[in-house]
């Protein structure tokens, strides 16, 4: 770990992102009343517009649950590697979860994981790829 908190290699970058943009999915849907796998389709935008592809590849049959918390409301969606549609997944918690609308705060992931030590060597040598990185000094 780096002096500052943070040291990265290409799959922890990955996991950073991904994580991130879960809680803001999960506010975005408060306030639009979106399906929630819907959503998480468009924010990762796995292979095929498939569900089924954000769960981790291995042999034979996974899955996947994800839950994410606000005080004592819970938001769980659970889904297969062999799930293809949105409507394929399980979403429990979501009429509460929606009762109410989050307000959420963006944190730009990408200028913050770009002054992290070893970062900015991963990504001059395309190991990782972002766009548009603004060199801060």
């Amino acid at each position: 770990m780096s002096a500052n908190g943070f040291s990265f290699s290409p799959p922890d970058v990955l996991r950073f992102l991904m994580f991130q943009a879960l809680p803001d999915a999960a506010c975005d849907i408060s306030k639009t009343k979106a399906n929630f796998a819907e959503k998480l389709i468009r924010v990762y935008m796995p292979s095929g517009h498939t569900i089924g592809r954000l769960v981790k590849r291995q042999k034979g049959s996974a899955g996947c649950v994800v839950e994410v918390y606000r005080g004592s409301k819970k938001l769980r969606i659970s889904f297969s590697n062999h799930s293809t549609s949105p409507d394929s997944a399980t979403i429990n918690g979501a009429r509460e979860w929606t009762a109410e609308p989050i307000e959420s705060v963006y944190i730009p992931v990408k200028e913050m994981l770009a002054n992290s030590l070893g970062f900015r060597s991963l990504y001059a040598q395309r190991e990782i790829h972002l766009r548009d990185l603004r060199r801060h000094s």
